[in-house]
């Protein structure tokens, strides 16, 4: 295992992952694929699985009942 894929698993980035999270992962099977490409050695790093609009729309959603909390802290 290269150096780089054990720091990412040490971070809890796994070999495939989703690509919406708000609080958890939003399931996002069946999108397409992005992977990422370690530029010194040419090979795949791991896999990001991308959110249709049903899970951006989920984020965005958590996103706003959120911020009616936060924007009642003090500064």
């Amino acid at each position: 295992m290269s150096d780089i894929k054990k720091l990412l698993e040490s971070l809890g980035i796994e070999e495939v992952n989703h690509g919406a999270y708000a609080g958890e992962w939003f399931d996002t099977e069946g999108g397409r694929k992005l992977v990422s490409i370690n530029p010194t050695t040419g090979e795949p790093i791991a896999t990001v699985i991308q959110a249709g609009a049903d899970a951006y729309e989920k984020v965005v959603e958590r996103a706003e009942e959120a911020f009616k909390t936060w924007r009642m802290m003090p500064a």
